[in-house]
């Protein structure tokens, strides 16, 4: 069951530790698909409680992949296929059968860990409604934010995840004299052909999402899309790059363990200057099964 920071600021924890005799950390799964709302600092009793977070890039890359758990401990291991000769034919009467030849190895993925910790007064956590808005929404959306960017460009050097735009395998489509929208067309395509899969998203960073938009003819008409797939606007993407996919079939975040924030007060100096370490972090991998079921369109 999720818990919320309401709910912790009524447990048997949090009431002893505002007493002062618990100094235990408390871990506290945190729903992150809650609507995103924050403040730098606890609003005082006179204002009107309205909070207005700061303008940051919102998470969208992680919301169009499958989710799935695992119990593995550190990493995700699944079977690829990397060999497939199909010999079948046509056979007469009593004639022999070609042999086929088919082939599956094991695919091994780490999980990374993403996480960051803010320090807090005993004063702030006192004042436990402003402290659960705080809380549970906008540490929990750091991690979220900074694992979305991973998803994407991830070089996968330890400790970081391997993002789609880095996997080995993933097609790639020049733009050349093509326009935008032909040449994200011509990755649909590929995907297709290539990759044997539907793509179900088209990534695009505003500044090329907005080209295509306004793009007219010489009548001065709007000029749509060629193709029917849905256009996921994020500046997580360079300007210039898009990414063609198959997000539901071909792609997973594999998720040890969901974002968690603990709170503790045995940090340093912490329990003698009456202040709370609150980290949050998430343990998971990007799985992608079938590279070629996407394509990094270049040049737009």
């Amino acid at each position: 069951m999720m818990v919320g920071l309401k709910d912790f600021a009524g447990t048997v924890e949090f009431k002893g530790r505002i007493k002062g005799h618990d100094s235990t950390p408390v871990t506290l799964d945190i729903d992150v698909k809650a609507l995103l709302s924050s403040t730098s600092s606890a609003p005082q009793p006179l204002r009107s409680g309205r909070v207005i977070e700061s303008a940051q890039r919102p998470v969208g890359i992680s919301e169009i992949i499958p989710v799935v758990e695992t119990t593995r401990p550190k990493d995700v291991i699944f079977m690829r296929e990397d060999l497939f000769t199909n010999a079948a034919a046509e056979i007469a009467e009593g004639g022999p059968y070609a042999e086929s030849a088919f082939r599956v190895v094991p695919a091994t993925l780490p999980i990374a860990k993403v996480g960051t910790w803010l320090p807090a007064t005993d004063e702030v956590l006192d004042d436990s409604p402003q402290a659960e808005n705080y809380l549970n929404v906008r540490l929990p959306f750091a991690v979220r934010q900074r694992f979305d960017s991973q998803i994407l460009n991830g070089n996968g050097s330890a400790p970081n995840i391997r993002g789609f735009l880095n996997t080995a395998g993933i097609l790639t489509q020049a733009k050349g004299g093509d326009t935008a929208y032909d040449a994200i067309a011509k990755a649909i395509s590929v995907v297709g052909t290539t990759g044997r899969a539907n793509a179900t998203a088209v990534v695009l960073n505003p500044t090329d999402a907005l080209a295509l938009d306004i793009t007219k003819d010489a009548n001065g008409n709007y000029i749509r899309a060629p193709y029917d797939v849905p256009h996921v606007v994020n500046d997580g993407i360079a300007a210039g790059t898009a990414l063609v996919g198959d997000f539901l079939s071909f792609a997973e975040l594999t998720v040890r363990r969901d974002v968690t924030v603990l709170v503790t007060n045995t940090h340093a100096d912490y329990f003698t200057t009456g202040k709370l370490a609150i980290r949050a972090d998430i343990r998971a991998a990007l799985t992608v099964y079938r590279p070629a079921a996407f394509c990094q369109v270049t040049g737009l």
